[in-house]
C-alpha cells in the first residue's frame, strides 16, 4: 500500500477511515477508542493517522448505555487489544471529539466534501454523530457523504482484508479497512480502463468469457481454435493475469 508522500507540503485527503471500539452495539453505545486514517481513494494512497482512548465514565455520563453483551465479548478478547484502552491516557469524550474534528479539519477536506467511511455505515458514524449531538458539538461531515466499507467489500470478496496489526485495536482496524476499500476501488478501476465499450469480459472457474454484439455468442477461452477467437484469448487471459476481471458473470 502506497503512503502519501507530502514533501512538507500538507494534502488533504478527501476520504477516512473511521473504526471504534465500544461498549455497546447500538447509537448510543459508549465509545472507548477511535481510530482514523486519512486516504485517497482515487490516488491509492493512505495519508495521517489519528488514534485516541476514551474515558467510558465520561461516555456515559452523558447518556451512553453499556451493554453487558459487548462487555463479556471484550473480556474474550486477546491481552494487547484490551491493553491498549487502558494506557492511562483516556481522554474525556468531549476532548476526544474535538481533537478529532481538529485532526479532520488539519488533514482531510473540508466538511461537504468528506467522506467518512465506516465498518458499516450504521455503526462507526452513527455512534460518533449521537456522541457529537449530546456533547452539543458540530459533526464534522454531511450525513449524505457517509460510505460504508461492507458494501464495497460485498462486491469482491475475493479481496480479502489483511489484519498486519492488532485485531481490535481502532487505529490498526482502520488502516487495515482502508487498504482493503482501496485494493477493492483500484482494481475495478483497472477492469474499467482495460475493457473497451461494449465488451463483457469474465471468468468462470478457471476459464474466461467474452462477448460482443459484433460476434453475436460468448467465447469461451482456450475451446475456439479461430485465429480471431485466440486473439481474444490473449486479451482475456491478460486482463485476467493482472486482476482485472470480475469473479462472476455479473
Amino acid at each position: 500500500m502506497k503512503e502519501l508522500a507530502t514533501n512538507g507540503h500538507k494534502t488533504l485527503m478527501p476520504d477516512v477511515m473511521i473504526d471504534l471500539e465500544t461498549m455497546g452495539t447500538r447509537p448510543d453505545a459508549p465509545i472507548i477508542a477511535i481510530g482514523a486514517v486519512a486516504f485517497d481513494i482515487d490516488k491509492g494512497v493512505l495519508g495521517e493517522r489519528f488514534y485516541t482512548t476514551v474515558d467510558l465514565a465520561s461516555s456515559v455520563s452523558q447518556g451512553a448505555r453499556i451493554d453487558p453483551g459487548t462487555v463479556m465479548w471484550w473480556l474474550k478478547q486477546g491481552d494487547e487489544a484490551r491493553a491498549a484502552l487502558q494506557d492511562g491516557s483516556q481522554a474525556p469524550v468531549n476532548i476526544a471529539l474535538q481533537n478529532l474534528t481538529l485532526w479532520l479539519r488539519t488533514n482531510c477536506a473540508p466538511t461537504n466534501k468528506l467522506r467518512p467511511w465506516g465498518n458499516g455505515a450504521n455503526f462507526d458514524p452513527v455512534i460518533l454523530e449521537e456522541h457529537y449531538r449530546k456533547a452539543d458539538l458540530d459533526v464534522p461531515w454531511k450525513f449524505w457523504n457517509i460510505r460504508c466499507c461492507r458494501t464495497l467489500a460485498a462486491l469482491r470478496p475475493d479481496i480479502k482484508r489483511q489484519n498486519n496489526g492488532t485485531m481490535h485495536n481502532a487505529l490498526d482496524d482502520a488502516i487495515a479497512q482502508a487498504e482493503q476499500i482501496i485494493a477493492i476501488f483500484q482494481s475495478m478501476i483497472a477492469r474499467e480502463r482495460a475493457i473497451p465499450d461494449g465488451w463483457r469480459i469474465w471468468r468462470e472457474g478457471s476459464t474466461v468469457r467474452i462477448e460482443h454484439p459484433s460476434i453475436g455468442r460468448a467465447v469461451t477461452s482456450g475451446v475456439s481454435k479461430d485465429p480471431n477467437d485466440m486473439v481474444l484469448h490473449h486479451l482475456a487471459e491478460s486482463l485476467l493475469a493482472f486482476d482485472a476481471l470480475p469473479p462472476s458473470n455479473a
